[in-house]
């Protein structure tokens, strides 16, 4: 069934490190901030990853390169090789972040079940009301901190999450193997306040980067 051994092993050493140059771990992009094909980031918000074009040259090289190894089943390995490339990666993720890793790392959070409210009183206070949610895989307890990102997918340069990073950092543990809500609320002093902010509305998908010393995520 194989036809040569070298390009065989080859395709399957590049397909390899593009599988894991591709890991999101231990830091995510954002949902939406970019464009993905085949789980490569395509482009950022600061414009186009050429790097990318190599990612996409090694697939489609190493496909090539698979197809001709082989004697038979050209079309069935190949569509399993595209499988593999776009699955593992984030696979990999999970199982390490659910097995091995330990404090932060082995933190689960996600962006997408994340809210914040924002409401203005009297043109003085800014109400702030927001839910995350975490889950630990760890067997240990897990403390850390909390510093909002904000993202300005029209640049127009409003504060919104960033806000609560003006307070001070927000401490949470999360018990181990345990998956908690952790709800914020906040009154900020908008008199004080310079440029533009949000004066009412709702954000989600919140980013976060936690921190335990020297170490964080960005997530």
């Amino acid at each position: 069934m194989i036809k040569s051994q070298k390009q065989l092993f080859l395709a399957i050493s590049l397909l390899s490190i593009v599988v894991l140059l591709n890991i999101p771990y231990p830091h995510s992009r954002t949902i939406g901030a970019s464009l993905i094909i085949m789980n490569i980031p395509v482009k950022y918000p600061d414009g186009v990853n050429h790097l990318v074009w190599g990612y996409v040259f090694i697939i489609f090289f190493s496909l090539v390169l698979l197809g001709s190894s082989l004697k038979k089943y050209h079309g069935r390995f190949i569509l399993l090789a595209i499988a593999l490339v776009v699955a593992s990666p984030q696979l990999i993720a999970n199982v390490f972040q659910k097995t091995v890793a330990t404090g932060i790392y082995a933190i689960e959070y996600n962006p997408g079940e994340s809210n914040c409210k924002f409401d203005t009183i009297e043109n003085e206070t800014l109400n702030v009301e927001c839910e995350f949610r975490f889950k630990n895989h760890s067997r240990n307890d897990v403390t850390f901190t909390v510093e909002f990102i904000e993202d300005d997918p029209f640049g127009d340069g409003i504060k919104s999450v960033s806000l609560l990073n003006a307070e001070n950092p927000l401490g949470v543990t999360i018990e181990g193997k345990r998956r908690e809500p952790i709800f914020i609320k906040e009154e900020i002093d908008i008199t004080t306040l310079e440029g533009n902010y949000i004066s009412s509305g709702s954000s989600s998908y919140v980013n976060i980067i936690m921190r335990d010393g020297n170490k964080y995520r960005e997530l």
